[in-house]
């Protein structure tokens, strides 16, 4: 009796061992568009000292993600904007029970570093600096919210018509900024935390608040993750007002968390 029991304190034992060690080892993989960026790069380092954790990320446009989950690719949690969050829960994508709000950002005109920076401070300066411009740069309206707001914005200042032949469509992702830094386009239009971390670019200024679009970024869990603790124990600590700081830095407004 006494050799049988010890038998199953051993085997206990060893149970626990393994699931710590299979706890500890765990790999979250999100899929993310890249305004987040410099965010995750303060965070994710923290969150992997404190639990043990690992996460990997997959930068990709909106449209690539459905894409990738159609070709059999999967991942345990998606980033994107608020709307797309809600339409993936829609489509049965992510579980309603993880959404949550990280935070919001809103679009910015960037330039090579060392360029003048133009004056963009009221609509009509703005209007000006468009106008004038030869060619700029920004994200395809149907793969980001920030493409597909500036089509609005141009609408709002009378210059659809204008900026036609002058956009130039590419995102971030596709190394749309390589065309700012090369001095291809006279400057670029993208969320403005989505520039922090690119050498040779700089933020001039936010759109004025009469014309900005602010795009509210959120997360969710895959249906099908088989695990899903370790990437809710990621989405809560991303949304920590604790954590709040790295969030301000790299241009959002925070969630107050959910």
């Amino acid at each position: 009796m006494c050799h049988r029991n010890s038998y199953a304190v051993v085997l206990a034992v060893a149970a626990s061992i393994f699931t710590a060690a299979s706890c500890f080892g765990s790999e979250i993989r999100v899929w993310s568009g890249g305004a987040v960026t410099p965010v995750m790069n303060v965070l994710v380092p923290q969150f992997e000292r404190q639990t043990g954790y690992k996460v990997q990320f997959r930068i990709m446009t909106v449209r690539q993600l459905p894409q990738r989950l159609a070709a059999g690719e999967r991942g345990e949690m998606a980033i994107a904007a608020l709307p797309d969050i809600d339409q993936f829960i829609k489509d049965g994508v992510l579980r309603a029970s993880s959404r949550a709000i990280l935070g919001s950002v809103g679009i910015a005109l960037v330039v090579r570093e060392g360029a003048a920076k133009p004056d963009i401070s009221t609509p009509e300066k703005l209007r000006k600096v468009l106008l004038d411009a030869r060619k700029i740069v920004h994200s395809r309206p149907g793969d980001t919210p920030s493409g597909k707001f500036l089509i609005e914005v141009f609408q709002d200042l009378g210059v659809t018509e204008e900026m036609k032949p002058k956009v130039v469509y590419h995102n971030v992702v596709d190394g749309g900024t390589e065309l700012i830094i090369r001095g291809d386009v006279d400057f670029g239009l993208y969320p403005a935390s989505a520039m922090i971390p690119i050498k040779g670019v700089v933020v001039a200024g936010l759109l004025p608040r009469e014309v900005q679009r602010v795009t509210v970024f959120g997360a969710g869990i895959m249906t099908d993750n088989p695990s899903p603790e370790p990437t809710m124990a990621f989405i809560k600590f991303l949304i920590d007002p604790a954590h709040q700081e790295p969030w301000k830095r790299a241009g959002f407004e925070p969630s107050p968390g959910n």
